[in-house]
């Protein structure tokens, strides 16, 4: 019987050190939002205008981001892959029914470094990890108010970037946002302990 309550107990340490060190590189929400002041605008939505990797990338002040892949899956989303048509009179309710914009995941954190570069991390749901998440990080440079330059993300689980081409991203106005205190994370523990002041 001891032998098996210590193998139990053996069990219970391997995974919770696997994910401690799952979540270990997931950091930036401990960080200052900017060192800087931001020098992009958040009251909208930046679009990619990759042909093959349509994003929709939406950020908030309390250094909040999330993105949200955009398939064209019917005739009627045509208007959703033309980057300069998001601004264009369109349905929220069509939106929230294709996108699921207030779903909980695909949010992550952002920091912007004095030097105009922007790191967002996610620690997002991966089915064939060890802890069942994996944290992804994308840099990104701002060049002016309006435009940002996207480049690979890379996965800490796999120690790897993703086989993506850097994508340039423009700003559109749009009042219409995904709700910010849906992301997954907000209430747990170890994420309002670790949680920067400028964050809150």
């Amino acid at each position: 019987m001891k032998n098996f309550s210590f193998v139990l107990l053996a069990v219970f340490v391997l995974l919770l050190s696997s994910c401690l060190n799952c979540i270990k590189p997931y950091k930036i929400y401990k960080e200052p939002v900017a060192d800087i002041k931001n020098r992009f605008i958040m009251n909208g939505v930046y679009l990619s205008t990759d042909k093959k990797l349509k994003t929709a990338y939406y950020f908030f002040e309390n250094g909040l981001v999330k993105d949200i892949m955009l398939f064209e899956k019917t005739p009627q989303d045509s208007i959703l892959m033309d980057p300069y048509m998001i601004h264009a009179p369109f349905n929220p309710n069509y939106l929230l029914s294709k996108y699921d914009f207030n779903n909980k995941e695909l949010w992550g954190n952002y920091k912007v470094t004095s030097d105009s570069t922007m790191i967002f991390q996610q620690f997002g749901k991966c089915n064939d990890c060890f802890c069942g998440r994996m944290v992804l990080e994308t840099k990104t440079k701002i060049l002016n108010d309006s435009t940002l330059i996207i480049y690979p993300t890379y996965a800490y689980d796999l120690k790897t970037f993703f086989d993506q081409d850097t994508i340039l991203c423009y700003y559109h106005p749009t009042d219409f946002k995904p709700d910010s205190s849906q992301a997954w994370f907000l209430k747990k523990r170890w994420y309002k302990k670790g949680l920067h002041e400028s964050r809150k």
